[in-house]
């Protein structure tokens, strides 16, 4: 029976369950209290390996943040200037679509202005043409 009793003891120990060792107490006692205890122990097991599973979790995010926070930093830091940069090329961009907008508009406005010249100087030398030589002759003086 203490052999029985010691190899049980022994397998289980292997898994993670423990039996009392107390052989002064009478056989059956130790059953009753063995088998509570093994009940016990089998209920709360898997509240406390998720527990001990959580805190490995926990310590592993822990130092994988510990060597990427700095890393992390960085690309943050590059990631803030290359918004910037960015931010300020959409400027540029749009600063030198508004000249050439200007430019292109000035150069029509030229070419209006300039026919608009060239009508009023044609017209103007047809009528001139037209005072200086009239059909009845010299009657103005």
């Amino acid at each position: 029976m203490q052999n029985c009793w010691r190899r049980l003891r022994e397998q289980l120990s292997l898994v993670g369950f423990y039996l009392t060792t107390d052989q002064t107490i009478a056989t059956e006692q130790i059953c009753v209290d063995s088998a509570e205890d093994l009940s016990q122990q089998v209920y709360t097991a898997p509240f406390v390996s998720k527990v001990v599973g959580r805190g490995i979790a926990k310590a592993k995010v822990e130092a994988v943040m510990k060597v990427m926070g700095p890393h992390l930093h960085f690309y943050e830091a590059v990631n803030h200037e290359m918004f910037h940069r960015n931010q300020e090329d959409v400027k540029t961009t749009r600063q030198l679509k508004k000249i050439r907008k200007r430019k292109h508009s000035w150069f029509w406005r030229s070419i209006a202005a300039t026919t608009s010249i060239g009508v009023v100087a044609l017209s103007w030398t047809y009528f001139q043409a037209g005072k200086g030589s009239s059909p009845h002759g010299d009657e103005n003086n």
